[in-house]
């Protein structure tokens, strides 16, 4: 698939369709990808949004130039220390929801 905008959206709707399709079988879904359009975001429809804020700019180019910040995010991940921030996100979610249902 390309990485224009349009194979950018259906690459989303890929992912939508398999995170659903394993919620749908009561599993938990947890799925990392580049999503540099509000579009492709919106369209995943996430339970759950996590931003890794850690570089000014991506390695291609085409991603920098249509890049948007998310608007709305659960957890925004501005430095790495991936021990600490996965404590605190598993921490979150689970005050939040409780045990781990199906969720994307």
């Amino acid at each position: 698939w390309d990485f224009s905008a349009q194979g950018r959206q259906r690459q989303s709707s890929r992912m939508k369709a398999f995170a659903d399709f394993e919620v749908s079988h009561g599993r938990v879904a947890v799925c990392d990808f580049v999503a540099p359009t509000q579009k492709t975001r919106d369209n995943f429809e996430p339970d759950i949004t996590i931003w890794l804020d850690t570089i000014k700019e991506g390695e291609y180019e085409d991603t920098n130039k249509m890049f948007e910040q998310p608007k709305d995010v659960d957890f925004r991940i501005g430095h790495k220390e991936a021990d600490m921030w996965a404590f605190l996100i598993k921490q979150d979610i689970l005050d939040k929801h409780g045990n781990l249902g199906p969720h994307r």
